[in-house]
């Protein structure tokens, strides 16, 4: 949303469209329909992101004799 937000206010040639079209399948600049789907692929990417290194923090967390819940708190 960031990403839109920006796009909105800065002059054509500083926008991140190109980007956005490249890293999001399907995204072309701007519809609702295309935010939308921008919006769902960020939250998917997000969310694989937490999936793979979740567990791969963990496991070194782990090993370093440091429960990961401590670390927080």
């Amino acid at each position: 949303m960031l990403c839109v937000l920006y796009g909105l206010v800065v002059p054509t040639t500083l926008h991140m469209v190109q980007f956005l079209e490249i890293t999001l399948p399907g995204f072309r600049w701007l519809s609702v329909g295309s935010f939308v789907l921008g919006l769902v692929e960020s939250f998917l990417h997000g969310a694989y992101a937490g999936l793979v290194f979740v567990p791969i923090y963990n496991f070194v967390a782990r090993r370093a004799g440091e429960s990961p819940r401590q670390r927080g708190a």
